[in-house]
């Protein structure tokens, strides 16, 4: 039976590995722990631009880096900061109505 924790949703890690874990990152001073974030950001970052390269692979690294700028700020106000008609933007799925992520 699946668990389900209220911050992580799915939880498939078995219960006793999962304290192990806890314990583990409460036993983190603050640079570990703001170490740990950001290679978790790094490798999300890595993950967006293999995923980019993978729609786009005739795509310069500039037009990778400004499609990455996109998703993090959203299509609509990068689309509002360079003009909609943009070519770079193309292919890149605006935000839905009313939002701007």
């Amino acid at each position: 039976m699946e668990r389900i924790d209220p911050i992580l949703g799915i939880v498939d890690t078995h219960p006793r590995m999962r304290a192990l874990q806890l314990e583990h990152l409460r036993s983190l001073d603050v640079e570990q722990k703001l170490a740990l974030v950001g290679g978790a950001c790094a490798a999300a970052r890595e993950l967006q631009l293999a995923g980019l390269r993978d729609l786009f692979p005739e795509a310069s690294d500039e037009e990778l880096e400004f499609r990455v700028h996109a998703k993090r700020i959203g299509v609509n106000h990068m689309a509002r900061l360079v003009g909609a008609d943009h070519p770079w933007l193309e292919g890149l799925r605006p935000a839905a109505a009313g939002s701007d992520v």
